[in-house]
């Protein structure tokens, strides 16, 4: 008995009964896929149903750590202080512009925090 190479080929009658050696493995394989849609499709059944007994969608949703709240909050509060920076970048520069920038009172309180340590 010599095997079919090609599974598919019409048995050679000058070579006598051909057997498909490989069949049997294609056909499990096929068996096992077919029982895994069938039981994703179940799956995906059940939890359909399990969503209109509870009168919701289907939706993803996503919870969040308070770390990750806390990250938020400080980087809108981060945009937030950009934004009044660059404000007071602008009065400084307007200010510099019409020469009220560097007057001696400005420089005489700027002198006094830079000995006390004081922020201007």
């Amino acid at each position: 008995m010599t095997p079919n190479i090609n599974p598919n080929a019409a048995p050679d009658p000058r070579r006598g009964v051909t057997s498909d050696i490989t069949r049997q493995n294609r056909q499990g394989i096929a068996r096992g896929v077919e029982r895994a849609r069938q039981a994703q499709e179940v799956e995906r059944e059940a939890a359909a149903q399990e969503a209109r007994a509870s009168n919701r969608e289907e939706t993803d949703k996503i919870d969040l750590s308070s770390a990750a709240r806390t990250y938020g909050e400080a980087r809108s509060s981060r945009a937030e202080s950009s934004q009044a920076r660059t404000e007071r970048i602008a009065a400084l520069a307007a200010a510099h512009q019409d020469g009220s920038l560097n007057n001696s009172e400005r420089i005489e309180a700027a002198a006094r925090n830079m000995l006390q340590g004081e922020d201007l």
